[in-house]
């Protein structure tokens, strides 16, 4: 399955109008999944700074043998 290994179906909260609706479409995705369901604010800035430190990460560890 696609997300083994997966334990926490996280929802951001990033305050846009229609937060209700997207927590239940989330936690109806970690029911369907079998995860369990986190909560936490955050903001379109600091999802982006954590992509791209993500992105990062992942060219570092391209060239290591595994």
């Amino acid at each position: 399955m696609m997300f083994d290994g997966f334990s926490p179906c996280l929802f951001i909260d990033t305050g846009i109008e229609c937060s209700e609706r997207c927590e239940r479409n989330s936690l109806e995705l970690a029911q369907v999944l079998g995860l369990r369901h986190e909560r936490t604010l955050g903001s379109l800035d600091a999802l982006r700074a954590a992509w791209e430190r993500t992105k990062e990460l992942a060219r570092t560890l391209e060239g290591r043998d595994g």
